[in-house]
Formats: structure tokens, sequence, C-alpha cells
């Protein structure tokens, strides 16, 4: 299948039921270039939004408690450090 007839699922939500529409990638390219040029760049910056948003929701947000018991602190950790840590002698 070639670029430029490749065919792309795009899920939208509409009244709460999953639609599946399939958009011709060719076609959509062919849509945004008779566009004047100033709303070819609203379409890019509209398109830089959405693969943030993506990129968002795929970072996994941290859970408190989530590495208790993975970490251990030593009991000396609050203790000055001496000389030879500063200085870089043994």
């Amino acid at each position: 299948m070639s670029k430029t007839t490749h065919q792309q699922a795009v899920y939208a939500s509409n009244n709460n039921t999953q639609e599946i529409v399939i958009m011709n990638t060719q076609q959509l390219i062919n849509d945004v270039e008779v566009l004047a040029p100033d709303l070819q760049k609203q379409v890019v910056d509209f398109v830089h939004f959405l693969q943030k948003q993506q990129l968002q929701a795929t970072v996994r947000k941290r859970t408190v408690g989530e590495y208790k018991g993975k970490i251990h602190i030593a009991d000396d950790f609050d203790a000055p450090l001496g000389d030879e840590f500063w200085l870089g002698k043994s």
C-alpha cells in the first residue's frame, strides 16, 4: 500500500459512543493545501497541540507510596562529612 493511499483510523467520541472514522491521508493533505497560508499555520499549530496532549496523556503519574520499602537511607545520613570527603582524600 503506497503512502498516498494509506488510510488511518481516527477515533472520535460522539454522544458517549466511539465511532471509527476512516480518513484518507492524501485527502487530508489536499484539503490543507488549498487553505490560505495563515489557515495552514493554524492546522500545523493544532496538530502540534494534539501531539503535546497525546504525549502528556502517556506520561505515567507517580503514586504516593509506590517506592515504599524500595529505598534505604543510611542511619548516618545526617552525619557531618569529614575533611577527607571535602578535600578528596581517601
